[in-house]
């Protein structure tokens, strides 16, 4: 500056300066009247000293000039000193600005010490507004601190972006060179990185620090100690936040990666704000006049915090998911701020994810459907081809189901699609347990929309998993077969090698059939007769498993032609194997015929289970059982009564059964069933009920040992029960909730009862989400919290 700024000077013609307000090392501001337009501003000069180099002088004034450019684009925001106009007066830059009656934050602080939490919160609040509309604009502030910020009344204003630095601005500093306040500054900057949106909330993280406690966590007695502390020291612990402990832990973690984004931190302030707000009734509970919705934010805050701070990616992100698909229903903002952190965790998984990337963009995409359906759409697309593209059949079909899924009420004709090609897909699948996930995860997608192929895709999906798929044998097998040594071992090998021909060639098995049964005949002993018997038999009910699906008449004819065989043996093990196997083939064709004519699917499992008297054996019970399970299961989707009393007469086989391993397991099998009815009961409170009550029953007749994980799928259904009824039923949803946490709590120590304590916790929550919340403090996995966390904001956006 050529010679100092005097009182009553007119600058540019237009500004009189009245009164110094302060200097620094960048130059001096005054009050001065706006002599055209008659009014007070604020002016600030740019103090370049002659001896600084001619660089230096010239960046001194290309700050001036960007400070005016960066502020012009926020003059209109209330929490933003407003820049109103640059001019230069005897080569000086003047830049004219809003003026602000009152002092800086630190000025404040230095005078009266730290501000109340309700003052922090808003300054927060004010801050968050200011920074958030900057990083809008695409300007990073790089300085923020309590000498800029200006503390007018009530209000609190952001000034000084002196340094701050737009997205298109030409760098102006050297390399290597810090700018800004080493105290306030983000560990990333002392490293010499860019400054980023997410450095400006590290220093305001320090600055609500210093707000509440009332010391500057990082200062030290040089500028080399500060840096190290920002770097390397944890802020010591902190006593005076109260709710604002977690927003301010978060803006100062050192990592961008557990730093909260600015739609994030927002969350945090308005759920600590609104925790402040919650009053207590007499009770302790929360007084019925308190806002829903801001505790449903407060709990999905809750829920964003922990999902975010999992050790694990592929966690990190679906919470963030879960979190987004309910914030959809309280604020579309929300939730596409939720959306786009959990977009990019997803985009940054390591290369070989691609099955999880597939999944998890359409979970994102699931989460924006209602808000944004545009990107929804276009995020299911790269989900789908990014699934279309995986080599191994099952993570394909899988993904694209979860695409289907992630359609609901968007693309309907796009879900018919993607169904049928899961279905095709699944055909080549060789995990039957995962082709029937992705078969009853696109029923899920087809629920609405068509209800009747949904319940085809779930009835394949059971007969998927209860008939173990057979390869075609190798061309010399039938040779290897014919050559084998001794006739016993002739017909079990024709018979195997016949079994294998059954998917691709009835006829070849047939013939193959035929031979063993020619074998068979010219054996001597009645026992061995009677073995060679049970061995032609079982691989019959095996080719009638295998066709059911596709020709149930013709594996009807198969499993008749095991009737004779059994009529011609003498009692004894292999009369019982044959039994076993006619029994449960009868009920794999039931289950194949069960949705479309439950008439003869109940008169075939009456068969089986008129067979099963004369059965002792324990594998032979265990197996029919087990088809008959499955029966119950398919007729439960349209004959829900049907399905309860072929229930109801399976369950006495488990006490025929010879060692308490094997019925748990045969009880075990009711038992899904059961719960499986109850979960299709949604809208039916008594057949809900009655299910439930039924399985809770069969639970009780089995060995102590063997209860846990039916325990525990019990409570999980009791939880989805919870979940619909709790809108028109609440005394019934409160007694289940009772029922399910009594269940959860008489498992024995184990990965089941915690599995199965969330799943009452969660039923709790949809009765009772403030005493859920508060009961996730006993629940020591971070996952877990999150489920609860989110099931306590699904109850809190519904209508009390």
């Amino acid at each position: 500056m050529a010679q100092e700024a005097q009182a009553e000077q007119l600058i540019a013609g237009r500004y009189r300066l009245l009164s110094k307000l302060g200097a620094g090392g960048f130059g001096e501001v005054w009050k001065a009247h706006d002599e055209t337009l008659r009014l007070d501003v604020a002016v600030k000069a740019v103090r370049v000293p002659p001896a600084v180099s001619t660089e230096e002088q010239a960046e001194r004034l290309a700050r001036a000039a960007r400070e005016a450019r960066n502020a012009a684009r926020l003059r209109d925001h209330p929490n933003v000193v407003a820049v109103h106009d640059v001019v230069i007066d005897s080569g000086v830059p003047w830049t004219v600005m809003q003026l602000v009656v009152g002092s800086s934050l630190q000025e404040q602080l230095d005078a009266h010490g730290a501000l109340s939490v309700d003052r922090a919160a808003a300054l927060a609040s004010a801050m968050l507004g200011a920074l958030g509309a900057a990083h809008d604009c695409g300007i990073v502030h790089r300085d923020v601190k309590p000498a800029n910020v200006m503390v007018a009344g009530e209000r609190f204003l952001l000034t000084d972006f002196g340094i701050a630095v737009h997205e298109q601005d030409t760098a102006l500093t050297g390399t290597g060179m810090l700018i800004g306040s080493a105290e306030y500054m983000a560990p990333e900057r002392a490293r010499g990185q860019d400054g980023l949106a997410a450095s400006d909330l590290f220093s305001l993280g320090v600055m609500l620090y210093q707000a509440v406690e009332g010391v500057s966590p990082f200062r030290r007695a040089t500028f080399e100690a500060t840096l190290a502390a920002v770097l390397f020291e944890g802020a010591p612990p902190m006593q005076n936040a109260g709710q604002l402990t977690d927003l301010i832990a978060g803006l100062m973690a050192k990592s961008l990666d557990r730093r909260p984004t600015m739609a994030t931190a927002r969350v945090l302030l308005h759920a600590a704000s609104g925790r402040a707000r919650f009053p207590r009734g007499r009770n302790g509970g929360p007084d019925l006049t308190t806002d829903r919705h801001e505790r449903a934010v407060a709990a999905l805050a809750k829920a964003g915090r922990l999902a975010r701070g999992g050790p694990e990616d592929l966690d990190k992100a679906w919470g963030l998911c879960r979190v987004a698909q309910v914030a959809a229903v309280l604020d579309a903002d929300l939730a596409r701020q939720f959306a786009d952190e959990a977009e990019c965790v997803v985009r940054n998984l390591p290369p070989d994810e691609d099955m999880y990337d597939a999944w998890l963009l359409a979970e994102v995409a699931k989460g924006l459907a209602g808000v944004d359906p545009g990107r929804a759409v276009r995020l299911a697309g790269e989900a789908e081809s990014i699934a279309d593209s995986l080599p191994k059949s099952a993570d394909r079909a899988l993904g694209l189901a979860e695409v289907a899924k992630s359609l609901t009420d968007i693309d309907p004709a796009r879900i018919r699609r993607l169904t049928e090609a899961v279905e095709r897909t699944a055909r080549t699948v060789p995990d039957r347990f995962r082709a029937a996930e992705a078969l009853n995860t696109a029923a899920d997608a087809l629920a609405e929309l068509d209800p009747g192929r949904a319940a085809r895709l779930r009835a394949r999906a059971v007969q998927v998993v209860l008939v173990i798929p057979v390869d075609p044998p190798e061309e010399e097998d039938e040779d290897l077969a014919r050559a084998a040594s001794g006739r016993g071992n002739r017909v079990k090998a024709l018979s195997e090698v016949a079994c294998q021909w059954s998917g691709t060639d009835p006829s070849r098995a047939q013939q193959l059939i035929g031979e063993a049964e020619h074998t068979a005949e010219k054996m001597f002993t009645r026992s061995a007769r009677a073995e060679a018997c049970a061995d032609i038999g079982d691989a019959q009910a095996r080719i009638a498993q295998q066709l059911a699906g596709t020709d149930p008449a013709l594996a009807l004819g198969w499993v008749d032609r095991t009737a004779g065989l059994a009529r011609s043996m003498p009692d004894g093990p292999s009369k019982q194997r044959l039994l076993g196997a006619r029994a449960t083939a009868l009920a794999v064709v039931a289950t194949a015929v069960a949705l479309d004519r439950p008439d003869h699917a109940v008169a075939l499992a009456t068969e089986a289970l008129d067979l099963t008297q004369d059965i002792s054996t324990d594998p032979e019970l265990e197996s029919a059982v087990g088809a008959l399970t499955a029966v119950a299961e398919v007729l439960a989707l349209t004959d829900p009564d049907r399905a309860l009393d072929l229930l109801g007469r399976t369950r006495p086989l488990a006490d025929g059964l010879s060692t308490a391993a094997v019925q748990g397991r045969v009880l075990g099998q009711v038992v899904r069933a059961m719960t499986a009815m109850a979960l299709h009961a949604v809208g039916d409170p008594d057949r809900a009920e009655q299910a439930l009550r039924a399985a809770e029953g069969c639970i009780d007749d089995m060995p102590h040992g063997e209860t846990a994980r039916p325990k525990h799928e019990v409570v999980e259904a009791m939880a989805q029960t919870v979940g619909w009824l709790v809108a028109e039923h609440r005394e019934p949803a409160r007694s289940l909730v009772k029922r399910a946490q009594r269940l959860a709590r008489g498992i024995s120590p184990s990965g089941w009862r915690d599995q199965a304590w969330v799943h009452a916790l969660v039923a709790l929550a949809a009765v009772d989400p403030d005493k859920a919340e508060r009961a996730t403090r006993d629940l020591s996995d971070r996952d877990d919290k999150v489920t609860v966390w989110i099931a306590a904001a699904k109850s809190w956006t519904a209508a009390p």
